[in-house]
């Protein structure tokens, strides 16, 4: 399906269901007041993507890649929302070069409170032992260029940072400025201001209002993705009235799960972990609840919820990662069930791969993998039918005589002289196997070859080295255009 039906056809439906939803719209429209952010006009097309903001690594600039080339068809600025309301993770795997051979390590930012990113602060004592660590692991590499590429970064990142002491704002800086390079240009907004905002009070509250029935069919679209003991998205509890939020009671920069409890004057919201207790009167007037919510509860969004908001009220067209399509088939059942929307809108999934040149070897995996196996089956193939790798006349007069001799042994009734003429088979195939020595011993030479690399496919083929390890230019357009894998997803 062209692009631009992929646009029409989603604002179709979403048109069709905020008809039906009166203050849902209105919600949208709040929304694009408060952020500029949400597709209200019909000039204006907004395609999306979002990732927390760690240290990128190349699949994940796919994903920004093809959304940068989506937007570029509607003319418009692509939009990248920085989920800084998930728990932060900084760690990354480094190659190192150790007796002959290349090995890897993780390396990386201690959390130990479980901070979201827009609260975490690492000391500088533990950055710079961060990247001492990248170092150390890059100096034992043959490759000169991965270490200056990092090098490099580390630089630029000490640079910036100098400036405004933050860390994540840092990494993101550095990130949108690679992007920047490969021109692709995004508007950026970070979640948690985001949750801020009146409009995201209002989505929230709009769901407190209906925590039965939203929680009945979100767990009903969970249990339906599920399989066995594996669910793709945690169900949501009930406890002799308390209903858990489908978000997160933020105190301290730590995350915490949260319920309501909705009697006839007063609405309760309560976490155990965070020790914390908040009740709003019913009887108040609408605006003013929202607003005591806000003043008072830090409520950050979980996964399915906002690539639900996203997707509703904040794009056109959201491309998504591929670990994002379990959870976001869940978001498309619960749609059906408690929108009764017939058909969800439509979204992409985006990703590729691109690893580090540390040796030399083929950059495609794929192909390796299918070569090593192809020439397997060669030499299985040629052990059992040499006759069939021999060319011109003689290998006519092997067919015949092994023919002739099988024909022998079938009507053969003595077990001696079966054996004498199976052993005349042997010969003849080994005396074949003698001439194909060349090639023989050509093809187990690749495949010793490939055996080796494939054993350390771990480490050659790791796809999350970070973006800044890769020497100057290898990540150019022309990997991201021949190496993107793009999916289209219906809500069908």
């Amino acid at each position: 399906m062209e692009y631009s039906v992929v646009v029409q056809k989603n604002r179709t439906i979403l048109e069709k269901f905020f008809s039906r939803h009166s203050e849902l719209e209105q919600i949208r429209r709040e929304f694009f007041e408060d952020t500029g952010l949400a597709s209200g006009l019909p000039s204006r097309t907004v395609v999306a993507t979002g990732h927390q903001p760690v240290i990128f690594y190349p699949g994940l600039f796919f994903k920004n890649y093809f959304t940068n080339q989506l937007a570029g068809q509607s003319e418009t600025k692509p939009v990248n929302f920085l989920v800084d309301t998930d728990v932060a993770t900084y760690e990354v795997a480094v190659p190192y070069h150790a007796h002959d051979e290349f090995h890897k390590k993780q390396t990386g930012l201690s959390n130990r409170d479980n901070l979201v990113y827009s609260a975490f602060d690492p000391s500088e004592a533990e950055m710079y032992n961060f990247f001492r660590d990248i170092d150390q692991a890059l100096y034992t590499i043959p490759d000169q260029e991965i270490g200056e590429a990092f090098r490099m970064f580390k630089s630029a990142f000490f640079h910036f940072y100098n400036e405004t002491k933050q860390f994540v704002e840092t990494v993101n800086y550095l990130r949108d400025d690679f992007q920047q390079k490969k021109e692709m240009n995004f508007n950026n907004f970070f979640v948690s201001a985001i949750t801020a905002t009146y409009a995201y009070a209002h989505y929230v509250f709009y769901i407190i209002e209906r925590i039965e029935a939203f929680q009945q069919s979100y767990n009903q679209a969970i249990e339906k993705n599920s399989s066995g003991s594996y669910q793709p998205v945690k169900s949501l509890a009930y406890d002799d009235g308390w209903y858990e939020l489908p978000f997160w009671l933020v105190e301290y920069g730590q995350r915490h799960s949260v319920f309501v409890k909705k009697e006839e004057d007063t609405i309760t919201f309560f976490s155990a972990s965070a020790n914390k207790e908040y009740t709003l009167d019913r009887f108040a007037d609408k605006k003013e609840m929202l607003s005591q919510m806000q003043e008072n509860l830090s409520l950050y969004p979980k996964a399915t919820t906002l690539t639900l908001m996203i997707r509703l009220f904040l794009c056109d067209v959201f491309v998504h990662g591929t670990g994002a399509l379990e959870y976001e088939t869940v978001n498309n059942d619960f749609l059906k069930l408690f929108f009764s929307m017939e058909e969800p809108p439509a979204f992409y999934t985006a990703t590729g791969d691109v690893y580090l040149p540390l040796t030399d070897f083929p950059a495609h995996f794929q192909r390796l993998h299918d070569e090593y196996k192809k020439l397997q089956h060669w030499l299985k193939q040629v052990k059992r039918d040499p006759e069939e790798f021999i060319d011109g006349a003689q290998a006519e007069q092997y067919k015949a005589r092994k023919k002739e001799l099988a024909q022998n042994q079938q009507q053969e009734k003595d077990s001696k002289k079966r054996k004498e003429i199976h052993r005349q088979l042997e010969s003849i195939n080994e005396k074949m196997l003698s001439e194909l020595e060349p090639q023989i011993h050509h093809v187990n030479s690749r495949i010793n070859y490939y055996r080796r690399i494939l054993d350390k496919k771990h480490v050659l083929y790791e796809r999350t080295y970070p973006y800044f390890l890769y020497p100057e230019g290898y990540l150019n357009k022309q990997r991201f255009e021949e190496g993107v894998r793009t999916k289209l997803i219906e809500g069908k």
